[in-house]
């Protein structure tokens, strides 16, 4: 019966006595389970267990209580299905609720489903209860399987907390359980013999061999594949130095014993790590990406990995394509993350995505909108790391459009400069060099932001001093802001040069290294790099006092920025021209590079940058 009005119904529950409330709502429950027929129970299992989960105190016979957890359960996969994690993880919880201590005992396999189900869910919500349901099936697991189901809950947990250290110490653990051990020292020779391996083994196999591979039937291998994706996302955190072993052996189980839900990943990671600062082997790299994604779409939903869109499309596919058309990649990486309940990789995606904008000089105001949403969701679903991360990017662009809101303060109720200060202590401190890899945004959204701002020199010598010790901690991945983080060193080395000359020679170095880099890069994608290119040539032109040919290359920069749909770093050359021009007393020329830059900056909605414009050309 649906009743006209909201207060009718309210009016007529409220005739009920309170002692029998929940037996009215058990019998209810009964009586839709009974009335509906068996191929449309998921169409009403709604209904059902919201009624039998009020009565839920009355349920006492062990035929009542495993018909209403697997009604739960049944209920909690539905929502599961539709993203509705809260409300799955209700569900589960309850289902295990009416089940007692026993149950462990006389129907394993129903208790066993809904926790792990349970788990998934509050692990997607970032839930505490997660270490309630983790803690019961490590008490009466039977096998070492269940186990590790419980490990990868609590692993996957602390990830999320920030607690990565104690992920990898877990991890080695259970690899050595496994007969997969990490070795006690990980030195850079111990990494190149692996590499060296792994590499010999993969030249085996042609492209369509690993698209043809059998799926993984051994257990145990599973399991290790499942412990060293785990150990991946901790060690991006804290021992970055890891992830190269990490990869090479996840590979070696790949060619050994065939396919499992997590070989795209590895494909992808091994993949990083060739197009890394340390190989710079671009086309295997890129060729590793497009078998993982190719693994992906040939294997289905189950082998669909948001952790591979991250590696894919925000580390490998940059040195070959455009960084403008690998943003909505990203954004798809979030929405399979989301998808499938993988909530930590899906903030990784935007992230990652957070970096790429700054890269690509989207639009200020739409990333204001989109990071304070995303900013939202992270601390909602409890996935901390990334929060602080995001926060961070968009406290960026709210200070490039000129806005005095600080960030850190509207979400974490501390001040910018505090909370950076105490994220660069411990990125600092931590063991391994860094407690969590996304606290090195920091020097680098900074020493961006005053170098857009033409200053103060102190402020960008001191942003910049921070950035090479953090840098020096720092995995030879080249993230996209480590890209943009290098163009702003060889920007910063030719600027200081000119005006400190007790150490010139060391701040050209400086700037002829970002050329160097640069100039290699831009055989692998002159869409990303030519206009760095020559900006940083054109800087270097200006420091040697050759102006015909520091003009030339600023005019080209200009046009490349431009055609390239580089907005930012198209006013970022416009301002260094009109800089060079105020050198050689040629001011009209200077005014009409700072108007060119004006308009650049108003369409990437940089009012800060603007005022700064106006504020020079009045004092001209």
């Amino acid at each position: 019966m649906y009743w006209v009005h909201d207060n009718v119904q309210q009016a007529a529950y409220k005739t009920i006595s309170p002692s029998k409330i929940e037996s009215f709502h058990l019998l209810i429950a009964g009586r839709l389970l009974i009335r509906t027929p068996k191929d449309l129970l998921d169409e009403c299992v709604f209904d059902i267990v919201h009624h039998m989960d009020k009565g839920i105190n009355l349920i006492k016979t062990p035929e009542q209580k495993c018909d209403g957890a697997q009604l739960n359960l049944r209920a909690g996969q539905k929502a599961m299905s539709s993203r509705s994690f809260h409300s799955a993880a209700k569900y589960f919880v309850c289902g295990i609720k009416i089940l007692s201590d026993e149950s462990w005992g006389v129907n394993y396999d129903l208790t066993l489903d809904l926790h792990r189900m349970a788990g998934k869910a509050l692990l997607a919500i970032g839930d505490e209860r997660i270490k309630t349901v983790a803690a019961n099936i490590l008490a009466n697991a039977t096998c070492f399987e269940d186990e590790v189901l419980a490990h990868l809950f609590q692993m996957r947990h602390l990830t999320s907390l920030g607690q990565p250290d104690e992920v990898i110490r877990m991890c080695k653990d259970l690899l050595q359980k496994l007969d997969e051990p990490l070795p006690t020292e990980v030195s850079k020779n111990v990494i190149i013999q692996e590499f060296i391996r792994t590499k010999a083994k993969l030249k085996t196999f042609t492209e369509e061999d690993l698209l043809a591979l059998p799926y993984m039937t051994d257990k145990k291998k599973s399991t290790a594949m499942l412990i060293l994706s785990c150990a991946v996302n901790a060690a991006i955190l804290c021992q970055p130095y890891l992830i190269p072993l990490l990869s090479f052996r996840s590979m070696n189980l790949t060619l050994d014993h065939g396919v499992s839900s997590l070989t795209a990943s590895c494909f992808a990671t091994y993949g990083c790590w060739l197009v890394n600062n340390l190989i710079s082997d671009f086309e295997e790299g890129f060729r590793m990406g497009q078998v993982a994604t190719k693994l992906m779409n040939l294997r289905g939903e189950e082998y669909i990995n948001s952790q591979v869109f991250v590696s894919v499309y925000g580390l490998i596919n940059v040195w070959r394509q455009p960084f403008q058309a690998c943003l909505d990649m990203l954004l798809e990486g979030y929405e399979v993350g989301m998808r499938q309940g993988d909530i930590h990789n899906a903030f990784n995606c935007i992230a990652m995505y957070g970096q790429m904008t700054t890269c690509c000089g989207s639009s200020l105001r739409e990333m204001v909108e989109c990071f304070r949403l995303y900013c939202k969701n992270a601390i909602m679903f409890n996935e901390h790391v990334y929060a602080h991360s995001l926060v961070g990017q968009l406290q960026l662009a709210l200070s490039l459009i000129g806005s005095s809101e600080d960030a850190y303060q509207t979400f974490f109720k501390i001040t910018k400069n505090d909370s950076e200060h105490s994220c660069i202590q411990k990125s600092m401190e931590s063991d391994g060099g860094g407690y969590i890899n996304h606290f090195r945004l920091i020097p680098f959204r900074n020493k961006l932001f005053f170098v857009l701002m033409d200053g103060p020199d102190e402020e960008i010598k001191k942003w910049y001093e921070l950035g090479q010790k953090v840098d020096e901690t720092s995995t030879q991945t080249i993230f996209p802001r480590r890209i943009h983080g290098f163009f702003i060193d060889g920007m910063i080395g030719f600027s200081f040069a000119r005006r400190d000359k007790d150490e010139r020679g060391v701040w050209e170095e400086v700037g002829n290294s970002m050329v160097s880099k640069f100039q290699k890069w831009k055989e692998s994608s002159e869409w990303n790099f030519i206009n760095k290119v020559y900006l940083l040539l054109a800087e270097r032109y200006f420091l040697q006092d050759d102006q015909e040919n520091a003009f030339e290359h600023y005019d080209l920069a200009i046009k490349a920025a431009a055609d390239h749909r580089f907005l930012h770093e198209e006013g970022l050359a416009n301002v260094a021209a009109a800089k060079c021009c105020l050198h050689y007393d040629k001011q009209k020329e200077a005014l009409i590079y700072y108007a060119n830059a004006k308009d650049c900056y108003q369409r990437w909605g940089a009012t800060a940058l603007v005022n700064m414009i106006d504020e020079r050309c009045r004092n001209l």
